[in-house]
């Protein structure tokens, strides 16, 4: 028996999510719902490029 994973991606209106969530989890399919937490991570690689021409 194999095991397969199903997943999907869902971009939503921060506006909204709450909304969405509800929605979402009571589809008798769904077993878990992440928030991503890309709003919050550093996406300012400037300074990494700069390291990397100076060292270049």
């Amino acid at each position: 028996m194999s095991t397969k994973m199903h997943y999907v991606i869902l971009f939503v209106d921060s506006k909204k999510l709450t909304e969405t969530i509800k929605e979402i989890k009571k589809q008798h399919f769904v077993k878990k719902v992440e928030i991503s937490q890309t709003p919050t991570l550093a996406v300012d690689f400037s300074e990494l490029n700069q390291n990397v021409e100076e060292e270049g």
